[in-house]
């Protein structure tokens, strides 16, 4: 079993991008599992193993990127956590509202007369 390191770099190219590289892999087939996230959020973009060829591995985060499926899924994971943080304000809205409803109702019944 080999011992695992684990290096969190940025993307000087997007600051948004982060990623890691651990050492995975047999002594026989050496490789590098890399995992790239979103440095605001930490949502996963995606996981890959390379080939090992040295103490770490020589590959670009445009090539990552790539591997992950290009921009395109980046884009994806940065929709989906606007969608998300966007859908946490809808639901703080409607629970705010809500409130507000029953706080009219309480108010309603307990101040004007009944007919």
């Amino acid at each position: 079993m080999s011992r695992a390191f684990e290096t969190l770099l940025r993307n000087p190219d997007d600051p948004g991008f982060s990623y890691s590289v651990t050492r995975a892999g047999s002594a026989a087939h050496p490789t590098m599992m890399v995992a790239a996230w979103d440095g605001e959020t930490g949502t996963l973009i995606g996981r890959c193993e390379i080939p090992a060829t040295g103490p770490s591995p020589v590959v670009t985060p445009r090539d990552l990127l790539d591997r992950f499926g290009g921009g395109y899924r980046l884009a994806a994971v940065r929709v989906d956590v606007a969608t998300e943080r966007l859908a946490a304000v809808t639901r703080r809205i409607a629970r705010a509202c809500a409130h507000r409803r029953e706080a009219g109702r309480r108010w309603r019944r307990t101040t004007l007369p009944t007919i």
